[in-house]
């Protein structure tokens, strides 16, 4: 329902509760049964754990019958989140076992507090575990519960983004299997030498050191919970660095590193003896770099992986100017031009020359690689302009899984160039009318003899398999594909590859 006002500071605390309260909610039974287990019997204490689990099944199921206008369809249709249905079944279970023990054993208690901790924090690791083997990771619910419907439709019909929950799912799982593991080892020695009682113990080492076990079970934790906020501030932090260097541009070290003090602007002799000279330069302004994306839209124009969410020229425009306006601080965004072209219009003081040629490159040149990981993604491109026209929260494209695999490739840790510096060709493209006149060999040729003379490999993708060819008559090799479409590969140039001096990149 549309709102007529912005919320009121108590209706923002009241929001601000519901979502604490509800992320809290996930986790509640499991809480419940660990706060309760010093003070209360194992059959008290995982009792509540059920009850707490069954609540919290209750209260999603009547949340989302209130949120449909109290229909009953909402009813005979909910389907309660995995983990919740799995805490409820765990606590259930073992609270049942530990009340028929107690009942037939007085002593089966004493087993029952030894092997609390690593029953429930096992049953944990194994709830999630069974989760996403069977192709419903609990994340997928907590994520679903958060978002708008027609959101989660639209996200979850993407490959990539299921693929990024499962990533969290198995960090989750291996975070409660460490957390076993690592608990699990105090009850193992207290069974075998002790006879299941820790009280047998008549130096105390075992007590003492089930609770530095503790401590690190805990610590285990407060890792995890560290690095998941650390992952949810990535984008405030992106922000931050990007808008630091838009407004006030890199420090006198790291222009020193990329060779940014000195913009790039030299004549070279065209391939072509008929030709006049071509001249490439390196592009900065604004004005410059909306120019040279319209040379991009132009040579990107039949590419499927991009018009794939980038449905109209105009999109495609606003994409690869914010895109390249992102990287262009590091003085690797090239053009090539007509050099009989360019000086006139010098001349004429004109400067709206179009490129002939444009090369995006990306010099990757630090540790943490953040040419990439910070300035060339979505974030980065956002504080320089990137929308979607006609996008709405809820209706948007999206890129192509293909396209979202391809781009990832770089990451593997089998290619080895997460560990060493390279540049990244990021687009490379010619306007349609200068194509076939050398423009391309210019700016390829150039852009190997820096690698060579910085010792650092190129790296690129493309798509087609003509393109595949012309590149490795230039030294490139593919190093992977995606899966199923031989096309769409990773290609590495590394130093010293003998040059030749054929072919024209399209």
């Amino acid at each position: 329902t549309p709102q007529s006002s912005s919320p009121g500071p108590f209706q923002k605390l009241l929001i601000a509760f519901m979502t604490a309260f509800e992320s809290f909610l996930g986790f509640a039974p499991f809480i419940a049964v660990m706060s309760l287990q010093s003070s209360y019997t194992p059959d008290v204490s995982l009792g509540a754990g059920a009850f707490v689990a069954l609540f919290v099944i209750f209260y999603s199921m009547m949340k989302e019958f209130v949120k449909s206008g109290c229909s009953m369809m909402t009813l005979s249709e909910y389907r309660p989140k995995s983990l919740d249905v799995g805490q409820f079944l765990l606590f259930g279970f073992l609270f049942l076992l530990a009340y028929i023990s107690e009942k037939v054993s007085p002593g089966a208690g004493e087993i029952f507090v030894l092997w609390f901790n690593p029953f429930t924090t096992g049953g944990m690791a194994l709830i999630m575990y069974t989760s996403i083997v069977t192709g419903r990771p609990f994340v997928y619910d907590e994520a679903k519960a958060k978002m708008p419907p027609g959101l989660w439709q639209s996200l979850s019909s993407k490959k990539w983004f299921l693929e990024k929950l499962e990533k969290v799912a198995w960090f989750w799982t291996m975070t409660l299997t460490a957390m076993t593991a690592v608990i699990t080892v105090q009850p193992i020695l207290v069974t075998i030498f002790y006879y299941g009682d820790v009280n047998n113990d008549p130096t105390g080492t075992m007590a003492t050191f089930g609770s530095i076990m503790i401590i690190i079970q805990f610590m285990i934790l407060f890792y995890a919970l560290f690095t998941q906020a650390q992952e949810g501030s990535k984008p405030a932090r992106v922000k931050k660095r990007v808008c630091e260097v838009r407004d006030h541009g890199l420090s006198s070290k790291q222009k020193a590193l990329y060779g940014a003090a000195t913009p790039i602007d030299i004549s070279l002799p065209s391939l072509d003896e008929a030709q006049t000279p071509h001249r490439i330069k390196s592009l900065a302004s604004a004005e410059d770099i909306d120019l040279a994306a319209t040379v991009l839209v132009d040579a990107y124009a039949g590419d499927a992986q991009y018009g794939s969410f980038l449905k109209t020229d105009a999109q495609k425009q606003i994409f690869f100017s914010s895109s390249v306006k992102a990287v262009a601080c590091f003085n690797h965004v090239l053009a090539c031009y007509d050099g009989g072209d360019y000086d006139l219009q010098q001349q004429q003081n004109n400067n709206k020359l179009k490129p002939a040629t444009v090369m995006a490159c990306i010099p990757v040149y630090s540790k943490s690689q953040e040419e990439l990981n910070v300035f060339f993604n979505f974030e980065g491109w956002l504080q320089h302009g990137f929308a979607i026209t006609g996008a709405t929260a809820t209706d948007f494209t999206l890129p192509d899984d293909r396209l979202i695999e391809l781009g990832e490739m770089k990451s593997r840790a089998t290619h080895g160039l997460t560990k060493q510096p390279y540049i990244y060709i990021a687009y490379f493209g010619a306007d349609s009318a200068k194509r076939g006149k050398g423009y391309g060999r210019s700016l390829l040729k150039y852009i190997i003899e820096l690698s060579e003379s910085k010792k650092v490999p190129l790296v690129l993708e493309t798509n087609n398999a003509f393109n595949i060819r012309q590149y490795e008559k230039y030294g490139f090799k593919v190093v992977d594909r995606v899966k199923d479409y031989p096309n769409l590969v990773l290609m590495v140039r590394s130093v010293s590859e003998n040059e030749a001096d054929v072919g024209e990149i399209v």
